[in-house]
């Protein structure tokens, strides 16, 4: 963390492996479950970015003591964003400082062949020079197929990035998984946890394009999959959302994001879900800065975002062909 600390953004940072080294967060994330257990005492949820400057100062600033609160981060460490290596080492330091109290989840840009091409891999070699840049790229991937991919509170509260998707009937096919996993040997279940989004009213069954772009599908019934798993809540990131978070399915599921004004161009809120003793929830929200001078049509954010949304939609992840001709039959 020293090394990060002492530079300026842009410049050279060398050193980070003394600080975090790839083999202190390998013994804490080995021998894990694919579903973390987490206590409701108090939880602290949040979809932290790589947009964010000041991830040391929000979480010093905002967030308790780790060593008596828990705190759940949603995925998406790395890319869109100029901070990915001060975001992704910071959470790994707290990792391994607060074990059982720190909790990471994979996001989809936890992948190499998607922060291959968003921003982390050159981020590492513009900071740390090309040789220490790709070390530090190729060993954080390594890290990144050991995170769980959910995480569950009290049996009642189930968080992941993405959604559960058409191939996920019970939680006990996420535990089911092993792990190290990555994209390539990953299975459907894997794509639902990690890239899914839900439909605008929960009685759509089955799936149908997602206004997202080509190749992103949308999941409904989520009542039904609580119901069947005895859930109370399903808490998700991946989406932007204007107020931070927004209910859906009669309060079943909650999509939640932090990072206010997101790209410059949305002057969205952001907000981090407590959850308290008896599952309470409570949203915390932060609202954006004024925004810039540049019009949301000129702004170089903008730019950056309409680039990023057309690379994605055509790297993302395709799923296997049995499960596309299913959803061709599925499509309402």
């Amino acid at each position: 963390m020293k090394a990060l600390n002492s530079n300026e953004h842009g410049g050279h940072v060398r050193g980070i492996g003394a600080y975090v080294t790839p083999s202190s967060f390998f013994k804490v994330a080995r021998g894990k479950v694919q579903i973390e257990g987490i206590r409701s005492d108090t939880t602290s949820v949040a979809y932290i970015t790589s947009k964010r400057c000041d991830s040391k100062e929000f979480i010093g600033a905002r967030c308790r003591d780790p060593s008596y609160i828990d705190y759940l981060f949603l995925g998406d460490y790395v890319d869109r964003g100029q901070y990915s290596l001060e975001t992704i080492t910071l959470l790994l330091a707290l990792k391994i400082e607060y074990p059982h109290n720190i909790h990471l989840i994979r996001g989809n840009h936890e992948a190499t062949d998607i922060n291959a091409l968003f921003g982390f891999h050159t981020d590492c070699i513009e900071r740390m020079g090309e040789q220490d840049g790709i070390w530090a790229w190729n060993r954080i991937n390594r890290l990144f197929n050991w995170l769980p991919l959910a995480a569950l509170m009290e049996k009642k509260v189930i968080c992941m990035h993405g959604g559960i998707g058409h191939s996920i009937n019970h939680v006990e096919q996420i535990e089911n998984l092993q792990r190290p996993i990555t994209m390539e040997t990953g299975t459907i279940v894997l794509m639902d946890l990690l890239w899914y989004d839900p439909t605008e009213n929960d009685s759509v069954e089955g799936l149908r394009p997602n206004a997202r772009g080509p190749g992103l599908v949308a999941f409904g019934l989520v009542i039904e999959f609580c119901n069947n798993n005895d859930l109370q809540l399903i808490v998700r990131a991946n989406e932007c959302v204007m107020d931070g978070f927004e209910r859906f399915a009669q309060g079943h599921l909650i999509t939640l994001f932090f990072a206010t004004n997101y790209c410059g161009t949305t002057n969205n809120t952001e907000s981090i879900l407590v959850l308290g003793r008896d599952l309470v929830v409570v949203p915390k929200l932060i609202h954006p800065l004024p925004p810039a001078f540049h019009s949301p049509e000129t702004s170089p954010e903008r730019h950056i975002e309409d680039t990023w949304m057309k690379l994605m939609s055509t790297y993302q992840p395709r799923l296997p062909e049995a499960d596309l001709k299913w959803q061709m039959i599925e499509v309402l």
